[in-house]
């Protein structure tokens, strides 16, 4: 089943989300997103096409404009979409009749002959309980070494966020206060992004001229090299969509020159390796303004 979800300009200036309850009887949400924009969605739409072609259709965009339209007195409309992004997410046939009814939960099997390693299949599932389904898959690989070992990963922080998440604002503030030359948008972006560890993005940087080169919106050289190097970020969509969301605020002209950027730390590596040309075919990816 295919999930699209909608960006346009931000609805509404505090910072709650709205669930708006359809006559389809499905949920859309409407949440803040990246500061200036509000995240809309979803859908749930069966994909019959390939899976190197999943985008939002016609009527995916039209459905959910229309959802926001019968609870908010400003209205939307396709035009407005900045930007839209789509998934396919595979189901367990529990005999439901229909798509909606299906549940999103997901099985794990375990198969062998008694001979050898077990065959671990995962039926369905979804990423917002990746994290659970993975300690399970791991349950059952230590079921079959014979390993006995509690899960950890529900109470241990992710790198950077090692951190009471009510005391965020203090971090922001924290952060400012070691470089003060951050705007308080900036600051928080990369707090949000990076936690404890955006410090070792900014390094010893005193002005913003000394995190290098500057791409638009608030992505600098300093981010776009430590991505690449921490983060396995090996494209301009790596990095404008998949990790930092920047994409909403670049112009087309400041996408190239982020792709040329790409391009010339490929030269100075001397590579000629299948990433090189990952990177170096990367400047057909749009700016979503």
């Amino acid at each position: 089943m295919r999930g699209s979800h909608i960006v346009v300009p931000r609805l509404y200036a505090h910072d709650r989300c709205y669930l708006l309850q359809n006559s389809d009887d499905r949920i859309v949400f409407v949440i803040p997103y990246e500061e200036n924009f509000s995240l809309i969605g979803t859908t749930d739409r069966e994909h019959q096409e390939s899976l190197n072609q999943v985008t939002i259709s016609k009527d995916e965009a039209q459905y959910l404009c229309a959802s926001v339209n019968d609870y908010f007195n400003s209205s939307i409309s396709p035009e407005d979409i900045v930007w839209s992004y789509s998934a396919v997410r595979p189901l367990f046939d529990d005999g439901s009749a229909d798509a909606k009814s299906i549940t999103r939960d997901y099985r794990i099997t375990s198969e062998t002959d008694g001979t050898g390693a077990p065959l671990i299949s995962v039926l369905g599932g979804k990423i917002t309980t990746y994290r659970k389904l993975a300690e399970d898959v791991l349950s059952e690989v230590n079921q079959a070494l014979g390993v006995t070992s509690e899960g950890w990963t529900g109470s241990s922080p992710l790198p950077g966020g090692s951190f009471d998440f009510l005391r965020f604002d203090n971090e922001v503030e924290q952060l400012k206060q070691d470089y003060p030359f951050l705007s308080h948008s900036h600051a928080h972006r990369l707090m949000r992004l990076y936690g404890s560890l955006s410090r070792g993005i900014l390094g010893d940087a005193m002005t913003y001229r000394e995190l290098g080169r500057f791409f638009g919106g608030n992505l600098y050289e300093n981010e776009v090299r430590y991505l690449m190097e921490n983060e396995w970020a090996m494209s301009v969509e790596d990095i404008l969509w998949r990790r930092t969301k920047e994409g909403l605020n670049l112009s087309d002209s400041e996408v190239r020159t982020l792709s040329d950027f790409l391009k010339e730390i490929i030269s100075e590596a001397d590579s000629s390796s299948d990433d090189g040309e990952a990177l170096a075919g990367s400047s057909t990816v749009q700016s979503a303004t």
